[in-house]
């Protein structure tokens, strides 16, 4: 007949139990305890339950600490970022006023990237800056250049190399022989980073109203 010892502790596997006799008594004071080696296996093999808790406890504040670092590190690029395509769009609007007032084609094509474009009626698409040139050419020499223009900025989001900015317009002109015409809508704009850390107009519509 067997006999089943209650409350016996169960016995270390092959790889911790290594280097101990089960006879042996777990004592810290015995020799063979003295090495660096054998006290590691005896944290991690469980032989010393609140030194194990301690590592695992610093071991997870050091990892949500760096966790942490790295976060803020990752805010305050996006910040830097941000407030750097903030400031190329907050010169490149009045660069548009100043384009539209003048009736410069030339001037109004630079402020897009090479591949950028621009929305138009019905559903057409301007791609690239030379056709987005002739076609403010083209206007210009229909209506005139603009007698005022405003840009109000509402929003700006940065997606990696893209800003995406939202807002409001106004424009008055007066193409040739006809009177005064005043328009009046909200537009989104998407400005691309370049590879010399400059900002051009990736996509530019207006909805007006």
């Amino acid at each position: 007949m067997s006999i089943v010892k209650l409350n016996e502790p169960a016995k270390p596997a092959a790889e911790c139990s290594q280097g101990w006799s089960e006879a042996e008594p777990l004592d810290p004071s015995h020799s063979s305890f003295s090495s660096p080696l054998q006290r590691a296996t005896e944290v991690w093999c469980g032989r010393n339950p609140m030194k194990r808790s301690s590592i695992t406890i610093a071991a997870v504040l050091i990892a949500l600490t760096l966790s942490a670092l790295a976060s803020a590190q990752t805010n305050k690029t996006n910040d830097a970022r941000l407030a750097e395509a903030r400031k190329a769009i907050d010169a490149g609007n009045p660069e548009w006023i100043a384009g539209q007032k003048a009736g410069d084609a030339d001037r109004m094509a630079s402020l897009f990237d090479k591949d950028g474009s621009q929305f138009g009626a019905q559903g057409q698409v301007i791609r690239g800056r030379k056709a987005i040139h002739d076609r403010f050419a083209d206007g210009f020499k229909t209506n005139g250049p603009a007698l005022d223009f405003t840009i109000t900025t509402l929003e700006v989001w940065l997606v990696d190399d893209l800003a995406y900015e939202s807002g409001n317009y106004t424009l008055k002109l007066q193409p040739k022989g006809k009177d005064v015409a005043s328009f009046a809508g909200k537009y989104v704009t998407i400005w691309k980073r370049q590879h010399d850390a400059s900002w051009k107009i990736w996509v530019d519509f207006g909805v007006p109203e």
